[in-house]
């Protein structure tokens, strides 16, 4: 059985969200992204009935139930940006530890925006 990863990215990367999920997918795991798992609207305000406390707690039940916590970003300090993925990270580490938490930047993943020689590379 592949080991289910939880993949934590801020929500201003959603459109990255399939690109996670093929890199995950590459590596071997099952990927869980809460933005495709539960979309915003869904979570926010069909399931948590405009609860954003709600959806959180939500999505943290889904993450507790992986196996391993991915962190995407552009670079380290990227990574924690963000007050969700902090919040992620920090109850992770309370009920998982830190042993099973890995951090990926863009580039790694092969966005296309950081591919060198790409039309979207800066």
């Amino acid at each position: 059985m592949k080991k289910l990863v939880y993949c934590a990215h801020s929500g201003e990367t959603i459109k990255y969200s399939e690109y996670i999920f093929k890199f995950v997918y590459d590596k071997g795991y099952l990927p869980l992204d809460p933005f495709l798992t539960v979309p915003y609207y869904m979570g926010t305000w069909v399931c948590a009935k405009g609860s954003k406390k709600q959806n959180i707690e939500d999505t943290t039940d889904f993450m507790l139930h992986c196996d391993e916590l991915w962190i995407f970003g552009e670079n380290k300090e990227d990574f924690f940006k963000k007050g969700g993925v902090r919040k992620e990270v920090k109850e992770w580490k309370q009920r998982k530890g830190e042993d099973t938490i890995k951090y990926f930047t863009w580039k790694e993943v092969g966005i296309p925006k950081y591919t060198p020689g790409s039309k979207w590379h800066d």
